[in-house]
């Protein structure tokens, strides 16, 4: 038999156990709850304003209550737009004015420097919806309607053209007929039609984006051909194969042109050193370092010329092998200073791109014919070094300019 006293006990352990178990449940568990529930029961009534407000902005705004478009717009605008939160991004707004015909506060807007600035930093934008999509729609299909009531209006006409400028930059761009060539042209005829006017630096900087090619250009050129020397010259070596590289620069229609020539030339006849015989039938490098300036005097979409004239050198040479094996023959070279004169014929390569924004730089490939007539002075050094040397070259390259925004 269990004795009292244990029964006692017993009943005493079990009543303290869950005592202290409903005491003690993990306060996280109940906390848990209750964020659960807050999160659940949560209305962001700023939010849900916003979205219901620009949802009855775009209603009246398809039902053609420009009225009540007004009333809503101006509500948003006036009592729950703040520092935190965006209800019209610049683009809805402005067309908006345009409908309800508030042209002064529209101006004044535009030519707020900040338009677009606190639509980009720590504000909350509106939900993704249509609202922007529908107006630009109906403002395409009634900008001859929108651009008949601003003259309308009884503004300045130099403030209706500029409003009216504006309305085709707005809607311009993705399925629209109004292209950036188009609102160049009606930039640039504002600009001529009020020269004076303070709405141009604006229209530069904003609207109007014309791209032309800098002034300076660069081009590379690799070639081949065939040289020839006159005079005493044709006596000691054979006309010559060339291989060589050049560049160009250019500014505005003045170039320059360095370029590198290594013809391949033999010796005709033996030519006596006090130490040795360079022989006759052996290899010769001729060397024509150039450094001219040259004008372009027609640059047309197939063909470009340009004669020149500089300096340079011209320069006959055993090879390297034949030096290292004869090495008198280190003291054989003939060469010195030399004047050049001829022109380039360029044929370009592809078709003309249309300047924008995304060109990097524009330019053609060419093949380049090239005619120089070298005049060396080399008699003066060596006796019966006397000739010239006509130097006709055919090379493939290209041409390029960087693009820079027209202002």
């Amino acid at each position: 038999m269990i004795h009292r006293r244990q029964v006692c006990l017993l009943l005493f352990i079990l009543t303290t156990t869950f005592g202290y178990t409903q005491d003690n449940v993990p306060a996280t568990i109940n906390k848990t709850d209750s964020i659960e529930k807050e999160i659940l029961n949560y209305t962001d009534t700023q939010t849900e304003l916003i979205t219901k407000g620009r949802r009855l902005l775009l209603d009246r705004f398809t039902a053609g209550d420009l009225q009540k478009v007004k009333e809503v717009k101006d509500y948003l605008k006036n009592q729950v737009e703040n520092r935190d939160y965006v209800v019209l991004f610049p683009f809805e707004h402005w067309l908006i004015l345009y409908w309800t015909k508030e042209y002064t506060e529209l101006i004044n807007l535009i030519k707020n420097p900040d338009a677009f600035e606190y639509t980009r930093v720590n504000r909350i934008a509106p939900q993704q919806d249509i609202l922007y999509e529908r107006i630009r729609e109906k403002s395409l299909i009634s900008i001859s309607k929108l651009t008949s009531e601003i003259y309308l209006s009884g503004l300045s006409e130099v403030d209706n053209d500029f409003l009216v400028l504006y309305l085709n930059a707005i809607l311009s761009g993705k399925s629209s007929t109004i292209t950036q060539d188009k609102l160049n042209d009606l930039a640039d005829e504002f600009i001529l039609k009020y020269p004076q006017s303070e709405y141009n630096n604006y229209i530069r900087e904003n609207l109007r984006f014309k791209f032309v090619p800098s002034k300076w250009g660069f081009a590379y050129e690799f070639f081949s051909g065939y040289g020839m020397a006159t005079g005493n010259l044709t006596n000691h070596f054979t006309n010559n194969i060339p291989i060589g590289v050049a560049f160009d620069v250019q500014f505005k229609n003045l170039s320059l042109y360095l370029r590198d020539y290594i013809g391949f030339s033999k010796l005709k006849n033996d030519i006596s050193y006090p130490d040795g015989t360079w022989k006759a039938k052996s290899q010769v490098r001729v060397f024509v370092p150039e450094a001219t300036l040259g004008y372009v005097v027609m640059d047309r979409n197939r063909v470009k010329l340009a004669p020149f004239a500089g300096i340079g050198g011209v320069n006959f040479s055993p090879t390297e092998k034949d030096i290292s094996n004869e090495p008198f023959l280190k003291n054989a070279n003939t060469g010195g200073f030399s004047y050049m004169a001829g022109f380039n014929l360029d044929i370009k390569l592809g078709k003309d791109i249309s300047l924008n924004e995304f060109n990097s730089g524009v330019g053609f490939g060419f093949i380049r014919i090239r005619y120089s007539y070298c005049m060396p002075r080399l008699a003066e050094k060596y006796d019966g070094m006397t000739g010239n040397m006509h130097c006709f070259t055919v090379g493939i390259g290209a041409f390029g300019r960087t693009v820079k925004r027209d202002k």
